[in-house]
Formats: structure tokens, sequence, C-alpha cells
């Protein structure tokens, strides 16, 4: 996933209410896949390596059921519905 798309899905979600209902209420083409688990994106952050500086995106999500948060490179997290509609 590109920095640009997560970045516009974090300010999507962002602007549905917080609390208890929030995973309930957001549409599906807001949520993301990673490891087969199903997020919604929460925020973004560059590090860089130890040792060679290189930099890495991490997309911070929100997991659906656990209640926890987790973050991961942007290069393997995945929408779980195309534009269209379609299951990814």
């Amino acid at each position: 996933m590109t920095r640009k798309e997560w970045c516009t899905l974090c300010q999507e979600v962002a602007r549905y209410p917080t609390g208890i209902n929030r995973a309930r209420d957001l549409p599906e083409r807001l949520i993301v896949v990673f490891d087969g688990i199903r997020y919604y994106p929460e925020a973004y952050q560059l590090r860089f390596m130890d040792g060679t500086g290189e930099p890495y995106e991490i997309g911070i999500m929100h997991d659906l059921k656990a209640n926890s948060v987790t973050g991961a490179e942007l290069k393997y997290i995945r929408r779980a519905i195309d534009e269209t509609g379609t299951d990814l």
C-alpha cells in the first residue's frame, strides 16, 4: 500500500466517531488486512533502520476484534476490498 493511500484511509477513519462502536460502524472500504487479521487504519509512522539509516513506513492499525494496536510495514498491508467492493 502506498503512503498516500494509507494516509487517506487514516483521514477517512478519523471522521467517524470514536468509542466502542467505531469498528462496527466503519464501512468495509476502510478496512485493511495484515497477516489475515482485519484492522482499521489509525496512524502513519516513518522510521529508519538501525545501522543502515534506510527509511521504512509503518502503518499503525487497530484490531477489529481484539481491541489492540499493531504496526506493520505498509508494503505488507492490503485493503480488505477493492474500490469496486470486491473482496481481495
